[in-house]
């Protein structure tokens, strides 16, 4: 894709619906508490005192989650987009996961020692950063797919 093709399809990102406040929540709402779902009907199975308390739980935790990545995307689009050419190229995804990395990482950690007081704060830092750079792959890339069906008439 070219450099105008990157720029176009950032503008088209940053004016939609899809990326307000409200329907950014709703959408990553429904990433958690699908998410939350399976781990939690995943323990059900392996463990008998899983209760709803649990489910509710993880529920905190996907919410706390998903909305960390997105933020750190906006934040990302925001400060830092305007500074390459294409934002959608893997130069600009490579600088996103630190940011990915720090948000979710500082989120999961409050998060978890609400839950676990006894953990270690790095390891709930770095496992929160990680798996979020883990989950924004597929994300990300859905998310360059449909812009690119949406803003690029030749494809």
């Amino acid at each position: 894709m070219t450099t105008d093709e990157h720029q176009l399809m950032r503008r088209h990102l940053l004016q939609s619906e899809s990326e307000r406040w409200f329907q950014a929540i709703v959408r990553n709402f429904t990433y958690a508490n699908l998410s939350a779902l399976v781990i939690w009907l995943g323990l059900a199975l392996v463990y008998s005192e899983i209760n709803i308390f649990w489910w509710l739980q993880t529920l905190a935790g996907a919410v706390v989650f998903f909305l960390s990545g997105w933020a750190a995307d906006r934040l990302w689009f925001l400060f830092f987009s305007r500074h390459f050419d294409k934002p959608f190229g893997l130069k600009a995804y490579l600088s996103r996961a630190p940011l990915w990395i720090a948000v979710s990482g500082i989120f999961s950690t409050i998060l978890w020692l609400q839950f676990k007081p006894d953990g270690s704060a790095i390891a709930y830092f770095l496992a929160g950063g990680l798996l979020q750079c883990v989950t924004q792959i597929p994300l990300q890339w859905s998310l360059v797919q449909r812009l690119r069906k949406q803003c690029l008439t030749n494809l």
